[in-house]
C-alpha cells in the first residue's frame, strides 16, 4: 500500500472522569457500542501507554468545537495505517485557545481583581 493510500486512524483519550463519561455516552448515542474500538495501554511513539477509544475524524472535530465551552479535557492521537505507532495530534484550536474572546475577557477580569 502506498503512502497516499494509508488509512489514518483517530483515537481519543479522556483526561478526567467527567470527559470520559460524557464522551462515551455521546459515542454510544451517535455510533452505537464502542467496546470493540476501546484499547487499554495502546502505545504511542514514545512507548507510553494510553487508554483510548478509536473514533472517526468527524467525532474529533465535534470534540474540538465543544472543548472549551464544556470544559472537556482530552488528548487526540492519530495512527497512519493499521500497524503504525500513535502520535499525539494537536488539533487546530488547541494552540489558539488562549486567544479566544472568552479567555481574553477572563484574563482582563483577573487583572482587575484586588491583590491580597
Amino acid at each position: 500500500m502506498s503512502e497516499s493510500e494509508r488509512k489514518t486512524r483517530w483515537f481519543l483519550e479522556s483526561r478526567d472522569a467527567a470527559t470520559n463519561k460524557n464522551a462515551m455516552l455521546d459515542l454510544a448515542r451517535t455510533f452505537g457500542d464502542a467496546g470493540d474500538k476501546t484499547y487499554s495501554g495502546k502505545l504511542d511513539k514514545q512507548k507510553k501507554p494510553h487508554d483510548v477509544v478509536e473514533v472517526p475524524y468527524s467525532y474529533i472535530a465535534k470534540m474540538e468545537r465543544n472543548a472549551s465551552e464544556f470544559e472537556m479535557k482530552f488528548n487526540v492521537f492519530r495512527q497512519q495505517g493499521d500497524d503504525g505507532e500513535m502520535d499525539r495530534w494537536l488539533f487546530g484550536n488547541q494552540s489558539n485557545l488562549k486567544r479566544t474572546k472568552k479567555v481574553r475577557d477572563m484574563k482582563k477580569k483577573i487583572r482587575t481583581l484586588p491583590k491580597k
